[in-house]
């Protein structure tokens, strides 16, 4: 490592002393996402069974229609 005023270089314990670690290795860089895994697959599907919710809310319609005094 080169010594702050020119001439000449640091000792390693010099050098870790000042701060900066000859023999550190550099961090690995980081891995990019392709352009394929960045895009967001949203997959709407019907539900192939209604929920109870949904049965019981057409069931109560059905009813109001056949007993209008319900």
């Amino acid at each position: 490592m080169a010594a702050d005023p020119p001439p000449g270089y640091l000792c390693h314990p010099c050098a870790k002393a000042s701060g900066a670690d000859p023999f550190k290795k550099a961090p690995v860089p980081r891995k990019r996402k392709s352009a394929v895994e960045k895009r967001k697959l949203v997959n709407y599907q019907e539900a192939k069974f209604p929920t109870l919710v949904s049965l019981c809310i057409k069931v109560s319609v059905i009813v109001r229609w056949w007993l209008p005094s319900y």
